[in-house]
């Protein structure tokens, strides 16, 4: 589900469900997406959230996931993009966190 224009915050929103009904695995993943431009469209940003549940069916684990992601993408100009991705991953017992940084020229 989109929404393309929220009012006052003047950005969109997308919403995900994915069920998943597998011989080894059973699960859910929510998301939630929320991206701006600011800048003239020279800075465009995202926050995302996901809620993953997997259940693995021959040997009864669980997965319990909560991974949010911050994404920055800058252009400098028409040829030149510069963007930080940064990811963090929650698990009850562990935690994992990721970041990206991209330069890209167009040619």
């Amino acid at each position: 589900m989109n929404f393309s224009r929220l009012p006052f915050i003047k950005s969109s929103l997308s919403l995900s469900a994915n069920l998943m009904q597998t011989s080894y695995l059973n699960g859910e993943i929510y998301g939630a997406r929320l991206s701006k431009n600011f800048i003239k469209g020279k800075l465009y940003t995202q926050l995302y959230y996901r809620l993953v549940n997997f259940r693995y069916v021959n040997s009864g684990l669980k997965l319990l996931q909560n991974i949010g992601e911050l994404n920055l993408l800058w252009q400098h100009n028409k040829r030149l993009y510069l963007s930080v991705n940064f990811e963090a991953t929650f698990q009850k017992n562990e935690n994992y966190n990721r970041i990206y940084l991209n330069i890209r020229r167009k040619f």
